[in-house]
């Protein structure tokens, strides 16, 4: 591995990050709506098995969220990008290393799993299993009523917010550790120094990445909210518009952390060589 130490980004990069990225997604939509579909499916097949599926779905995340990286460089570099390559990660050369992420990854997020059940969620368990019984019958404006109804009851509302708090938590576990599969897979660190440094790249960054959050949040909100008013127009266009929006977007939020670390990545190892 190069040393390097990990620059310190202006906050108004978070706006180049943000249009590199679209470009990016411009480039080839359909190469990374479909490889963020094989991603998606992945996680979802694998969390379907009893007991163990979401660990097993966060141990191979590591190694499934660098090949959607490496599908991103090749966009970039032009080469021949297929959806495919989003199991790149499972290359013998970095497999080990990308699991290991991916095993302590499975810890912390069994810790918060773990943590979250010793609340008392059973209004949500009960609201959950009626929506499961009533989905053939189930249509928008009868989720909406019952929802509200739920909304009303402290104890459904309290366990709400503890189940959004937790994914919060999970998320923001998952976003701390998203530049060490890059950095075991191309800067050859190992999994404990690649966590380290990631964890280094976004405290040294946090104002950018904060602001690039920021700029995520709200074109997402302007988008759902187009997408409501679409679906609400054209409602029989709902599932074929939908899905894709869901791919595009997920694909998108990986495409940015794919430039964000190349240009943070990139402007280190330029400012070691001058050094």
């Amino acid at each position: 591995m190069t040393e390097f130490k990990i620059a310190r980004m202006p906050i108004g990069q978070a706006w180049t990050w943000f249009k590199n990225a679209f470009r990016l997604l411009k480039a080839q939509p359909l190469t990374i709506c479909v490889t963020t579909a094989w991603l998606l499916l992945t996680l979802m097949l694998l969390a379907q098995a009893p007991i163990v599926g979401p660990m097993l779905a966060a141990l191979i995340f590591p190694a499934l969220s660098f090949g959607m990286a490496d599908v991103n460089q090749k966009i970039r570099l032009q080469m021949p990008a297929s959806p495919l390559d989003v199991f790149s990660g499972f290359h013998p050369n970095h497999r080990l290393q990308l699991l290991t992420i991916g095993a302590f990854l499975s810890v912390l997020l069994f810790a918060s799993f773990t943590l979250m059940r010793q609340f008392d969620l059973a209004a949500l368990t009960t609201f959950s299993q009626n929506l499961i019984n009533q989905a053939e019958n189930l249509d928008t404006s009868t989720l909406t009523s019952q929802l509200e109804t739920a909304l009303k009851d402290p104890a459904f509302a309290r366990a709400a917010s503890i189940v959004n708090l937790f994914t919060l938590l999970n998320m923001f576990i998952i976003g701390l550790l998203a530049f060490a599969p890059l950095f075991v897979a191309w800067q050859h660190t190992q999994p404990v120094q690649a966590i380290g440094l990631s964890l280094l790249a976004i405290g040294r960054n946090l104002l950018p990445l904060s602001l690039l959050l920021l700029m995520v949040f709200i074109g997402f909100f302007i988008l759902s909210n187009l997408l409501v008013l679409l679906i609400a127009l054209l409602p029989f266009l709902g599932v074929w518009i939908i899905l894709p929006v869901i791919f595009l977007s997920t694909g998108f939020l990986f495409t940015l952390v794919f430039t964000s670390y190349h240009n943070i990545i990139t402007t280190s190892l330029n400012n070691a060589k001058t050094a």
